[in-house]
């Protein structure tokens, strides 16, 4: 995955993170998870929100 910004893509991708523990390794630790487990969907654009022991992801509705 890229950041919209230095990657020029069309394609946005919003990750919204709800964890009670917001220390950096703890929000790096649920990232790293939610990165290797959506990959493939955020080739394609979404929201995904992260909490503490699960996540869920919204496909945006792009063209």
């Amino acid at each position: 995955m890229k950041f919209l910004a230095a990657s020029k893509d069309n394609l946005p991708n919003v990750i919204i993170f709800r964890l009670k523990t917001t220390l950096p390794n703890c929000v790096n630790s649920r990232l790293s998870i939610v990165l290797s487990e959506c990959a493939e969907i955020l080739n394609n654009g979404a929201i995904i929100i992260v909490e503490d022991y699960r996540y869920r992801v919204r496909n945006l509705p792009l063209n």
